[in-house]
């Protein structure tokens, strides 16, 4: 889903899933087994990252069953979850009306990756 969080401190915003339990990460791996969900994958986080947003960090050491060096992207499996989110200072217009508009433009650019996530999750049932 969508995520916002703030303090006095942060701001937050995600789209994603944050932590796959053990269903939803067998239907993640299952679903990047396919080069054309991968390649979709990858395209979305590099647009996120050229516009500042950052992806987790990998979490698992080696590739699991099913993936190999050689194939396109197998790193993608290394990940516990998907999910792309940004930080910042709530300055600016945080403290207007002009925050409603912010988010609206940061999540439109972050609803790719949801989509995709949530194709994905369609698929659960098949695993």
């Amino acid at each position: 889903g969508f995520y916002l969080h703030y303090s006095s401190t942060e701001l937050l915003y995600a789209a994603g899933i944050h932590t796959f339990d053990k269903e939803m990460l067998t239907a993640y791996r299952e679903y990047i087994k396919d080069a054309r969900h991968r390649e979709s994958l990858v395209a979305i986080l590099d647009t996120l990252e050229k516009k500042g947003y950052k992806r987790p960090e990998q979490h698992y050491k080696r590739l699991p069953k099913g993936f190999d060096k050689d194939m396109s992207h197998p790193e993608l499996a290394l990940y516990a979850g998907m999910y792309t989110f940004l930080e910042a200072k709530p300055e600016g217009n945080f403290f207007s009306e002009k925050i409603v508009d912010d988010s609206f433009y940061i999540y439109e650019d972050m609803l790719p990756l949801q989509k995709w996530v949530y194709e994905m999750t369609l698929t659960k049932e098949d695993v």
